[in-house]
């Protein structure tokens, strides 16, 4: 079994290794890498909801790569809402000649601090049982169940809302950095899976062009020191069984730091 994530904050990269015997395979890695055909008997992605759609990482890594498997599934983190993703996923996949077997998604904290208290997130985690969601899905997919979840009435019209938002292209224009806190370490670069964040001189600069508005530079800073006009919560989150190393390497690189969990 290959499984392909994508994750800032370490929800999807939760589900992946709650996957026995799966190969893990980072879809940022993926794009910056040659490598374009991949082939297994079971093949799974593995990606967050942003704004009732599909990362644009996982769009274009469904375009840019060929997969070949007798089985193959999709798994969506979300917090509160998850709109049309499930539908979205199933036309960008079909755009492509692709076809999944099995699609669910699995309900946990939702980090955007824009429009959530992220520390209510985290206290009201448990009541989402996401444990036993996974093994849900763990079973489903080693009976290889064909099966995608079905879009109800909510999730329909939280999708058109959606339509409604502000202009996300523009979402690196609202983040700042509070120079004070800044430490200058670079981790907030290397964790940017699209690297619209470069750091000049030690202090993050946002390049407003391939943002995927994820979070993980904000979240995964250790001072807290990138902040966003704007924000509802100044909480910030990783998901408590990944590592700021995890995130790093999920995201292409391979520096370690030093991190006090």
């Amino acid at each position: 079994m290959t499984v392909f994530y994508f994750t800032a904050t370490g929800n999807s990269l939760e589900v992946v290794n709650a996957l026995p015997d799966a190969k893990k395979m980072s879809i940022p890695q993926v794009l910056r890498s040659r490598e374009r055909y991949f082939c297994d008997d079971v093949i799974g992605v593995v990606f967050p909801v942003y704004f009732s759609d599909v990362p644009n990482a996982v769009k274009r890594f469904l375009e840019e790569v060929r997969l070949e498997a007798e089985y193959m599934f999709a798994i969506l983190t979300y917090g509160e809402v998850k709109g049309l993703a499930v539908n979205r996923l199933q036309r960008a996949a079909r755009g492509v000649g692709l076809e999944f077997d099995y699609i669910n998604s699995v309900k946990m904290v939702d980090n955007y601090y824009p429009l959530y208290d992220v520390a209510r997130q985290v206290d009201n985690l448990p009541k989402k049982r996401v444990k036993e969601k996974l093994d849900i899905i763990r079973t489903d997919v080693a009976a290889r169940l064909k099966r995608a979840e079905n879009v109800d009435v909510f999730d329909r019209l939280a999708g058109v809302a959606v339509l409604f938002k502000p202009d996300y292209t523009k979402h690196s224009q609202r983040f700042y950095v509070e120079e004070g806190k800044c430490t200058r370490c670079g981790i907030c670069e290397t964790v940017c899976p699209s690297g619209d964040l470069v750091c000049d001189n030690g202090i993050p600069r946002f390049r407003s062009e391939v943002c995927e508005a994820c979070g993980a530079c904000t979240h995964n800073c250790p001072q807290n020191a990138i902040r966003y006009r704007g924000e509802r919560s100044p909480n910030r989150y990783r998901n408590s069984n990944i590592s700021l190393n995890d995130i790093i390497k999920a995201n292409g690189y391979t520096k370690d730091v030093n991190e006090k969990e």
